[in-house]
């Protein structure tokens, strides 16, 4: 950290910028006010601190015009010789400025909904948390152990109002919203789940920033889910069920391999496949859940599920396809039970299953090319990592699987089919293979190729084949030539930034003092006259009609800012107006002011809070 602080001391210089004793702070802003909380969001997340080199050379080259030309000359010569990497540098730049844009976008938005329940007046604050990711974490069991740890980051949260109690906000729900757009409903809620990575976490206690007696902000800590067991178990499953989607694939390659190469090893064959399709379901049944969880946890913190969002399409993609691919699974390990046992497998579960190969096959594509720009992206970005390409070779590895089985269940069939046949036909006697063969040829003409080796290997299977029943086997087959049977088969086809920005400012001394500084003592005097009247007749009821505590910084603040509003209609400066009408007229002062103040007044709350019995407004109720 700069300055090289303590959490202690980093937390303590918090307090005095958004802090005030045991009260709440609120920055207020009007219906029309959208973009104030879009600049406030900019400025913590730094979008205009870096100035581009090419901005520097620039303005350098402008600098150096009424200097020297030789100063120029090699001004140019250098900006001339950087030209190409700056280029380079310009596309990244851009692209690393548009993400970020979006990212305020998206943040700005969760946090202007949240004035739905202030009758679109919106209160809102900055907290910023203390993260500790190093191993001095482990040593720390209190909070004290804490105050001294010099290795952490920031990280801002923004604290918005929702609910009130007896005309104040403690003690009451509270919205807090992240640098990922997540909405969380409380404080607790936050703690529960912030997508924040493995770390213990520092915090104003309640995300309020107060004091205790003796003036020191009082804090609380807490790990992030990221640290708990459940979280890194499940994280491990993932990871898992990833590996087995491409252990599967594998496997799907070997039982093709012996099907093409040796043909009798069919029923090894469909065992690997069977076992390859078993395993795939339970991947798939896993991802399908995961990735249905991850789109409640979206919904719940109110980020968009919508396709063109990547992390929502990841999701869906994941979830269906997950889906489809367990049914395929399931399908592909009942076709080869029923394959082993030599049953007919009906027209109609042949297209269904084929459909849900195609249907599974069609998911995985897309989920593989979604993957793989995602990857791409993280690539340009510089923000990838080896679990991405994991991921990515999982991907690949499902796609060729779902592929792998649609022509495996196929080819298994027929090569199961011959192999079985042939090995009972191994058993019998020269002469009695010639008439069972007379059987299968005249079974399959009639039944076709198919339905006539499942009606042969089902006779089998019920009926040992040997040497003293073959003729009867015979009969049978003379009766089956009777029949006029024919079957038909048919197929179907996812910081901190220091700046004062509270509507407070700084303490009340530095706002005494930068007051001061645009008027003469004699007009800071009449001014600070006008501030302790109005505040004594109106403030308690400003406060009452605003929900919230007002600081004395500021009410001068606003009325300085009514002051100068006037002096403007009179075409004075500030210091000349208050000095010319000595602020007597202060019925009309103070119905500017309340005037002012009236922009931020809103409707009462008229709904109960179910979380913290508070009230908050609904425009609907």
């Amino acid at each position: 950290m700069s300055e090289n602080l303590t959490i202690r001391e980093q937390m303590q210089d918090l307090y005095q910028f958004f802090g005030h004793k045991d009260n709440i702070i609120w920055d207020c802003y009007q219906r029309d006010q959208r973009i104030h909380v879009r600049n406030k969001v900019a400025l913590v997340f730094g979008l205009y601190r870096e100035i581009s080199t090419k901005d520097q050379d620039k303005d350098a080259i402008n600098d150096a015009k009424d200097g020297d030309s030789e100063d120029k000359d090699l001004l140019e010569d250098k900006c001339d010789l950087e030209s190409k990497e700056l280029k380079k540098v310009s596309k990244k730049v851009l692209r690393k400025e548009k993400k970020l844009n979006k990212r305020i976008d998206d943040i700005t938005d969760s946090i202007w909904r949240q004035a739905k329940y202030t009758d679109g007046i919106l209160l809102m604050s900055i907290v910023y948390l203390a993260i500790v990711t190093s191993s001095d974490r482990n040593r720390v069991k209190i909070i004290e152990d804490a105050d001294s740890l010099k290795d952490y980051s920031m990280y801002p949260v923004f604290r918005i109002m929702k609910c009130v109690k007896n005309k104040s906000s403690q003690d009451c729900c509270m919205i807090f919203v992240d640098d990922h757009a997540r909405v969380y409903s409380n404080w607790q809620d936050f703690k529960n789940s912030t997508a924040l990575p493995d770390s213990l976490v520092v915090a104003p206690r309640k995300g309020i920033y107060n004091c205790d007696s003796k003036g020191n902000v009082i804090l609380e800590m807490f790990n992030t889910p990221a640290s708990t067991i459940e979280y890194k178990i499940l994280n491990g499953i993932d990871k898992a069920a990833d590996i087995i989607g491409i252990i599967s694939a594998v496997a799907a390659l070997i039982a093709i391999g012996l099907i093409a190469w040796v043909p009798l090893a069919a029923s090894i064959a469909v065992t690997i496949f069977t076992v390859a399709s078993l395993v795939s379901a339970i991947a798939a049944a896993w991802s399908a859940t995961r990735s249905a969880t991850r789109l409640v946890d979206r919904k719940k913190h109110e980020r968009p599920n919508t396709l063109d969002n990547s992390e929502a399409r990841s999701c869906w993609l994941g979830a269906v396809g997950g889906a489809t691919g367990l049914a395929a699974g399931l399908a592909g390990t009942g076709m080869s039970e029923l394959i082993r046992n030599g049953q007919k497998i009906p027209t109609i579960m042949r297209c269904t299953v084929d459909a849900i190969a195609i249907a599974n096959i069609i998911m995985q594509k897309l989920s593989l090319v979604n993957d793989y720009f995602d990857v791409m992206f993280r690539v340009k970005d510089r923000n990838v990592s080896a679990l991405d390409f994991i991921r990515l070779a999982a991907s690949v590895a499902v796609f060729i699987h779902s592929v792998n089985n649609f022509k495996v269940a196929k080819t298994v069939i027929k090569s199961h089919q011959q192999s079985t046949i042939s090995a009972f036909r191994e058993i019998l006697s020269s002469d009695q293979q010639k008439a069972f063969d007379r059987m299968a040829r005249e079974t399959i003409r009639v039944r076709g190729e198919y339905a006539g080796n499942a009606d042969i290997i089902r006779s089998l299977r019920n009926n040992p084949l040997t040497r003293e029943n073959i003729d009867s086997r015979i009969q049978m087959n003379n009766l089956i030539r009777q029949q006029n049977w024919k079957d038909t088969s048919a197929h179907t086809a996812n910081v901190l930034k220091n700046f004062k920005t509270s509507l407070h400012n700084d303490d009340l001394v530095a706002t005494v003092v930068n007051i001061r500084e645009k008027i003469s003592e004699g007009s800071f005097v009449m001014f600070k006259d006008l501030v302790t009247a109005y505040v004594d007749i109106h403030g308690s009821r400003i406060e009452h009609e605003l929900n919230r505590f007002i600081p004395v910084e500021e009410f001068m603040s606003s009325i300085f800012s009514v002051l100068c509003i006037e002096a403007l209609k009179n075409e004075q400066t500030v210091d000349e107006y208050i000095l010319d009408t000595k602020l007597s007229d202060r019925q009309y002062l103070f119905w500017q002011i309340n005037k002012f103040y009236a922009k931020y007044r809103m409707q009462p709350p008229n709904k109960i809070c179910n979380q913290c019995g508070g009230k908050y407004f609904n425009a609907q109720f």
